[in-house]
């Protein structure tokens, strides 16, 4: 089926802009990042796959990091004047340990956003907690035989009486009878890329539904609920954005670094064993 239109409405002017959702090179960039370009949800689980891998390298990288009791000083540091193999290893092990909770961070709410039901099970059963997402999309009205639904500017003055300090930062409309409208508001006490406050709203009685806001959340509901800020680098404001933006750079460090370090260590190995049958060629041959 052909995709919808992307809708951009300037407050000032009101003046109205459509645009196909694919278009773009950021919005090209950004679906590459979410699912390598692939449609469907093969792509957003190789991605996942992709995150639990490094997660994995994440943990196992601390263990093996882990320095001795008179070497803590060291392992976080870079020696100054350091050979190549000793830079490299200071490199990827102090840059790794500085910034792993940072990694491990964006790394997991990648996770989740790939695998959202499986990853918010895990939670849940360590932090009671709703599937909020499930819950806002299984939200159903009773259609009224002869009643006429109400539209869209009567549903977003309703959530906005239940909501007053709330901004409208998202309008999901009914396309079935026994949808209600989705009204996201962003709390005041929330900063931009923060967990939104949902407000459904019966189309047909004209009264709200049921209210699912942040400050009610459980502590599983808000883990959940801050995984797409913490992996956008939003809501947390400008420094946990900066953190977010340096982790993209951590992956190719830790490959080049860690390919680097293998490959001299093999050409080390090499040499050292030519070394040894030439000794005892030399040895043999006497």
């Amino acid at each position: 089926p052909r995709a919808g239109l992307q809708v951009e409405v300037d407050p000032v002017s009101l003046e109205a802009t459509a645009r196909e959702p694919g278009s773009g090179v950021l919005r090209q960039m950004a679906r590459l990042h979410a699912n390598l370009l692939i449609p469907g949800r093969l792509g957003r689980q190789i991605i996942g796959w992709f995150g639990v891998a490094m997660l994995v390298l994440g943990v196992s990288g601390l263990v093996l990091w882990w320095p001795k009791r008179d070497r803590w000083r060291a392992a976080f540091v870079v020696k100054r004047g350091a050979g190549r193999l000793r830079l490299l290893r200071d490199l990827h092990g102090a840059v790794g340990i500085w910034t792993l909770l940072v990694f491990l961070l964006v790394t997991f709410s990648g996770v989740f956003l790939a695998f959202p039901q499986s990853t918010g099970a895990v939670i849940a059963s360590v932090f009671p907690a709703r599937d909020l997402r499930a819950a806002i999309f299984a939200a159903r009205v009773e259609p009224r035989g002869g009643a006429e639904r109400i539209g869209i500017d009567r549903a977003i003055e309703l959530a906005r009486a239940a909501i007053p300090d709330g901004r409208l930062v998202s309008v999901a409309l009914p396309v079935r009878p026994e949808q209600p409208y989705r009204i996201g508001l962003l709390p005041a006490d929330y900063a931009e890329g923060g967990p939104i406050a949902w407000v459904l709203i019966d189309p047909w009685s004209a009264r709200v539904l049921e209210i699912l806001h942040p400050r009610d959340y459980t502590t599983g509901e808000t883990i959940m609920a801050w995984q797409h800020g913490l992996h956008e680098g939003a809501g947390l404001g400008p420094i946990w954005r900066g953190l977010v933006f340096m982790s993209g750079f951590l992956p190719p460090l830790f490959v080049v670094t860690g390919i680097w370090m293998w490959l001299l260590k093999r050409r080390a190995r090499r040499v050292a064993t030519s070394r040894y049958r030439a000794a005892a060629f030399a040895e043999a041959a006497d």
